[in-house]
């Protein structure tokens, strides 16, 4: 899954005989990668939009994980334009009770009209399926980023990252430093706009999600956004995507077929093969 059209841009041309597949109003792009059947879905920005979207995979097209790739703006210093964030838990931002201060809850909880507990976690764990396997293959996959072509910031290239983090969700496109301040207090290292509601998704139905953003701004001021327009974040979301692809299915993210070859791109780039993490 993909929000936008220039995220997905290189991405679909990676699909071998892609066919299209309609679905109501919506496109969906069927085809092969790394030796897998898979769906490509277009999902358009915000969390309604992701959330039909993955909806329809599940239920329609019975997929058996989803993936999630794009783009976030940084709220962690941690995370530099260009890093790799692959995320561990999500939250939704803008769900709560709104009196004098705004108070955060998770999804259909709301203590202060007698639904839901106060210490109901707004957290939704995404390392659960792979538990430490997760862990020791994403360790595998920052051993290798040295082989990640360097990213280019405002004309100063650096070696992009890869890093376990916590994405914010919300239906608002972050410039505000103020907001930037409370989603850091929070615990978000990143913001976005559909992957906690693609998770609480997939929790519902018990359908493994990864979520891979790369930053592509540092969520502040619109100075900072528009430095950041000119960096070629796109080319890293495609290879990490296509190395998820590549390993996911050997760490018990689904249920095991076979080992896929690692395609020859990737290995140029990553040195890195499907067998991590057995």
């Amino acid at each position: 899954m993909c929000a936008l059209p220039e995220e997905s841009r290189e991405l679909i041309n990676e699909l071998i005989n892609p066919q299209p597949v309609f679905s109501g109003q919506q496109t969906f792009t069927y085809g092969q990668m790394e030796g897998y059947p898979v769906f490509f879905s277009l999902s358009g920005m915000g969390k309604v939009n992701a959330a039909i979207t993955a909806q329809k995979l599940i239920s329609e097209f019975k997929v058996k994980a989803i993936i999630f790739c794009g783009v976030a703006g940084g709220i962690n210093s941690a995370f530099e334009i260009g890093d790799i964030l692959i995320a561990n838990r999500t939250f939704q931002h803008d769900i709560g009770f709104l009196g004098s201060e705004f108070v955060l809850h998770p999804p259909g909880v709301m203590p202060e009209v007698g639904i839901g507990k106060v210490d109901d976690s707004v957290f939704i764990e995404l390392d659960h399926y792979n538990g430490v396997h997760f862990s020791a293959w994403v360790r595998k996959l920052a051993d290798h980023v040295s082989h990640l072509k360097p990213v280019s910031v405002n004309g100063l290239n650096r070696q992009p990252r890869i890093k376990v983090g916590v994405i914010a969700t919300g239906d608002q496109f972050i410039a505000n430093a103020d907001k930037k301040l409370a989603l850091l207090t929070l615990g978000a290292d990143a913001v976005e706009m559909e992957g906690g509601s693609v998770a609480q998704v997939c929790k519902h139905s018990g359908i493994p999600l990864m979520i891979i953003r790369t930053i592509s701004d540092k969520a502040g001021e619109l100075s900072q956004l528009i430095s950041a327009v000119s960096c070629p974040f796109w080319q890293q979301t495609i290879l990490s995507w296509s190395l998820t692809l590549s390993g996911i299915f050997n760490l018990n993210f689904v249920a095991k077929t076979r080992i896929p070859e690692v395609s020859g791109r990737v290995k140029e780039h990553f040195l890195f093969q499907a067998s991590v993490g057995t």
